[in-house]
């Protein structure tokens, strides 16, 4: 589990990376896109998860934004 946990970190962190980097050049592209499309894609499998902690589903984004 620690693996998975790590791995998943790790992909949402160059996910957030990349979508930082393409939004600092003030003309973001299509790198920005699928990334956030990615990231969106992560919390959503994440709201459905039936443990996730109190709170939590509320600070997720249900759709792109």
């Amino acid at each position: 589990m620690a693996e998975v946990n790590g791995a998943l970190y790790e992909v949402t962190s160059h996910l957030c990376s990349r979508l930082y980097a393409e939004l600092a050049t003030d003309r973001p592209g299509p790198i920005a896109e699928a990334s956030w499309e990615a990231l969106i894609s992560i919390t959503s499998a994440w709201r459905e998860d039936p443990e996730l902690p109190e709170g939590m589903r509320e600070l997720l984004p249900i759709k792109p934004h």
